[in-house]
């Protein structure tokens, strides 16, 4: 496939690792010239995508990024999922990851969440990312409040059910299916606080 051929082809696709391109048949030197003259971005090692790519959403690109760096089973979630939502105002400086417990990266794009297994339970799968639903998001806010912060996590409660985005009764509902409910009774009396003011 002559270079001109590959690079129509990676503006139509997402991002593209190193094994797909040697499926190609691109050479290392092409590929470090494409990369070298702007043609081709490296987002990370073994990570590509086109610079004018049309099949990701700008909007989307960060979570279409850790979701092909972190695997099938990442799924963006944490602060992310919460801004993403609309349930608090501060721009999160990094994207928060749910991933298998053992991940590691020295990538301070990401902020990690590593857990034994992770739970299909309020994933929401878009295009070409996962994230949690609101109503998991709400959950593990609470799951997460040492990293996130208890006031944080009920204000993100108390905006949710005010704008009307999900009900007490939701959030409880996946905090059993995830096993969570733990983290939502010992802090009952913020949660019920929240929803009531």
């Amino acid at each position: 496939m002559d270079t001109n051929t590959l690079l129509a082809k990676l503006k139509s696709k997402g991002i593209v690792t190193t094994k797909e391109l040697v499926k190609c048949k691109i050479s290392e030197s092409t590929l470090s010239r494409l990369v070298k003259n702007g043609q081709l971005e490296r987002l990370t090692k073994g990570l590509y995508v086109h610079p004018e790519s049309t099949f990701i959403n700008p909007e989307d690109f960060d979570f279409v990024f850790a979701c092909t760096k972190f695997g099938k089973e990442a799924v963006i979630g944490g602060i992310t999922a919460l801004f993403y939502y609309g349930l608090i105002e501060q721009v999160p400086t990094q994207t928060w990851v749910i991933v298998r417990k053992g991940t590691r990266t020295k990538d301070r794009r990401f902020r990690l969440i590593g857990i034994d297994k992770i739970s299909r339970e309020g994933v929401i799968q878009k295009k070409n990312y996962k994230i949690t639903s609101i109503e998991r998001t709400v959950v593990e806010a609470f799951v997460y409040a040492n990293r996130i912060g208890l006031r944080t996590a009920i204000g993100s409660m108390k905006t949710a059910i005010k704008r009307k985005l999900t009900t007490l009764n939701k959030v409880t509902d996946t905090a059993k299916k995830m096993k969570q409910e733990k983290a939502l009774i010992k802090n009952w009396e913020a949660v019920i606080g929240a929803i009531s003011s």
